[in-house]
């Protein structure tokens, strides 16, 4: 019966396992060029989409959800102006009004309105957007 035993040095991996996958990884590299960074998302790239806390657009657009219900993004300019970002971003990628109000009533909901702030303060939300954060679209 000991001659049927698989002894633990025959479970040893083959000694080709690793220039293999050494030549795996550099054959998946070729062709990169690193010097060309992937670009960022068209609607990332433009200067009006950039953070700039101090700017007027920022100043408005802050004002206008305050303005909205002062739950939005309240005390969390940041966290607005990133939804506003995403809010644009979805803006750009569909015409679909219906979508993109249930878009923003995702992205702008708020542990006290977890289901968001209803269609008519979606609608305030998406002009703000569009006239602040993304003007261009």
């Amino acid at each position: 019966m000991a001659d049927h035993a698989i002894s633990s040095r025959s479970m040893k991996p083959p000694t080709l396992v690793a220039p293999v996958l050494l030549a795996l990884v550099l054959v998946s590299a070729c062709g990169a060029d690193e010097t060309d960074p992937v670009p960022a998302p068209a609607i990332l790239d433009g200067p009006s989409i950039r953070s700039d806390p101090d700017s007027a657009r920022h100043v408005k657009y802050y004002e206008a959800l305050a303005a909205i219900d002062p739950e939005i993004g309240d005390d969390n300019p940041d966290w607005a102006w990133d939804r506003g970002r995403d809010q644009c971003t979805s803006i750009k990628g569909s015409a679909d009004d219906a979508k993109l109000l249930e878009l923003a009533e995702k992205r702008f909901a708020t542990p006290d309105h977890p289901e968001g702030f209803g269609t008519a303060k979606n609608k305030l939300i998406m002009k703000a957007v569009r006239q602040y954060v993304c003007p261009e679209l």
